[in-house]
């Protein structure tokens, strides 16, 4: 597989993981302003923020590299256009979750799941 279609394939195990354990997708690879957001879900009343990174094994370290200040910036503006945009208001707040899928040889794969990856200063991207 290329990277392109890694990255699909683990978008789309990522979510069935996401539906299998209890949380309600929302949108997929939502856009706004030059900013993606890969899965809007949610869960015990709590807006999720979902990136979905997907590597295979010999590459797993590359993962916490690809999450710099610009990534998570975006991930921020991302949220803030999709809650001002949809009016949306949620009791337990929004969560920035974090989905690796990692896969090995053929057709393995692991998925991890860490919720609440960072937590963002919502004043730094207005």
């Amino acid at each position: 597989m290329n990277n392109k279609e890694l990255g699909l394939r683990g978008e789309e195990i990522a979510a069935e993981w996401l539906l299998g354990h209890g949380f309600s997708l929302l949108e997929r690879n939502w856009r706004y302003r030059g900013a993606e957001i890969d899965i809007i879900a949610v869960r015990d009343d709590t807006l999720r923020i979902i990136e979905v990174k997907s590597r295979s094994e010999r590459s797993r370290d590359s993962i916490t590299n690809s999450l710099n200040d610009v990534k998570l910036r975006q991930l921020v503006k991302g949220a803030d256009g999709y809650v001002s945009s949809r009016g949306c208001d949620f009791t337990g707040g929004v969560r920035f979750d974090l989905v690796t899928v990692i896969f090995s040889g053929g057709t393995g794969y692991e998925v991890e799941y860490t919720p609440s990856f960072f937590y963002p200063e919502w004043t730094a991207v207005r």
